[in-house]
This record gives structure tokens, sequence and C-alpha cells, in this order.
């Protein structure tokens, strides 16, 4: 898959998101699960580790945890997900330890761990699920994410049917500002249509379109054709990689929007 259709199934990807917010917290949730297992298990693949089990069980675990305790009522939920993070650091050294093939140890450690990171990310915005308001800026993150990576597709698309490439010069810039300003668009709309007022949505959208942003420009030197050798151990990004990333990196913009409006 080259570049614009990843880019496009994220988007459809983080439509769901926003449309399971809006329909309710098991939704949701349900959505959540499948975004976390679904990059998890694509990183680490392309994170080309020596053993895939142990690592992978582990991110599964924290993301079961996560997924429980923030919703969980009372206390700081952001603390008891960052404790879930601290144990699981405790279980990737002993998984490394009982390991049978020693090789490539630091990379394996270093791939879970952004693993174990990614999953909490995805997790942050169950926090907010209880309340219909914080489901709103949940939704309109999402939203307006999927407005961001719709806008990069479709500039991956013209700048490859252009024979130039869509990350690169002033294409890429163009494309950052229409997504940035698409983000901030219809995260203003979802907040109207939510009956929580556009004021908030604009700032919401605006974030979550520059953290999506980051996310596919993380993986901007990846592409199918590409023939240039890597080191061990680097990160060969995958279709699925480029999809899900943005979601993970714009996700904990909805938390801290609701945090900060008291939902």
């Amino acid at each position: 898959m080259t570049r614009g259709p990843a880019l496009a199934a994220g988007a459809a990807a983080a439509v769901a998101l926003a449309g399971a917010a809006a329909a309710g917290r098991s939704l949701l949730v349900g959505c959540v699960i499948a975004t976390q297992l679904g990059l998890a298990a694509s990183w680490l693949r392309a994170a080309a580790i020596p053993a895939l089990g142990v690592p992978l069980a582990i991110t599964v675990a924290v993301a079961a945890a996560v997924d429980l305790l923030g919703q969980a009522g009372g206390g700081d939920r952001l603390e008891r997900l960052a404790g879930v993070v601290g144990v699981a650091f405790l279980g990737m050294l002993l998984g490394e330890l009982v390991r049978r093939d020693r090789s490539r140890v630091t990379d394996s450690l270093v791939a879970t761990a952004s693993a174990v990171v990614l999953v909490v990310m995805l997790a942050s915005p169950l926090a907010l699920a209880p309340s219909s308001g914080g489901r709103a800026v949940v939704g309109a993150t999402f939203a307006a994410v999927a407005a961001a990576l719709a806008v990069a597709a479709v500039g991956a698309v013209v700048g490859a049917a252009a024979g130039g490439r869509a990350d690169n010069g002033l294409g890429a810039a163009a494309t950052l500002i229409l997504a940035v300003v698409a983000g901030g668009g219809v995260g203003a709309a979802y907040g109207s249509v939510s009956q929580h007022g556009p004021r908030w949505g604009v700032a919401v959208g605006l974030a979550a379109a520059l953290f999506a942003a980051a996310g596919w420009a993380l993986t901007a030197g990846s592409t199918d054709h590409s023939t240039a050798p890597r080191a061990a151990g680097a990160l060969r990004p995958s279709a699925p990689v480029m999809a899900l990333l943005p979601l993970a990196l714009a996700a904990p913009v909805g938390y801290a929007a609701g945090r900060l409006l008291g939902w």
C-alpha cells in the first residue's frame, strides 16, 4: 500500500473513532481496543525484533489494564496509567532476561517500550468516556484527525501523480497548512453540532491536526518502493503504522482538552 491509501485508511479509522464517541461509551471502548491492537502489532512487526511473542503479550496486557483503569471513577486517572507503564517496564526487563536469544536486546526494549507508550496514549480518551461532554471532545479530536489525514492523503496522491514526492518542498508545507486548517474547521463544526459550542472545537481541532501531522511526518522517509539500506533495528514503517500512528499522537489532545474544560 502506498502512502496516500495508508493515510486514507487512517482517516477512515479516525472517522470510526469519532462516530463511536458520538454513539456512546461502549462502542468507543471497542474501537479504541481495535486501534490499540492494530497499532501495537504493526509497530512491533515494523521494528523487526527477533522475538515478537513476549513484547506483544506485554503490550496487549498494558492495553487491557489502561483501558480498564482509565474508565474507573475517582482519583487521578492519568496517574494510574503512569503506574501501569512503570510495571510494564519491569515486565520488559524480565522478558529480556528469560529470552533464550539475547540478540538485539536494546532494539527489543525500545520497540516494546514505544509500543506500550502508544497504546497508553490511545487509551487516554477513555478517561473522558463517562461524560457526554468528554465524548464530544474525543469526537472533535478524531474528526479533526480524519480531516487532516484526508487532506494529507489527497496531497500524497496529487504529488505522486505529478511525479514528485508529496512529503517534500512547498507541496509538503501547503499540505500541512491545509491539513491543520481543515482540522480546526472540522473541530469547530463538531463542537457546534454537539451543542457544546464551536469555540473549544477550533482549538482542539487545530491541536489534534498538528499532532496528526507530526505522526505522518515521522513516517515520511518510508515508501514502499524505497531500496535504501537501513541499519539493524531501524523502524520500517508499514501501512498500518502510517495509518494509525497519527491517531495515537493526537489522542492525548482530547484528554488534555477535556480536563481543561472540566470534563
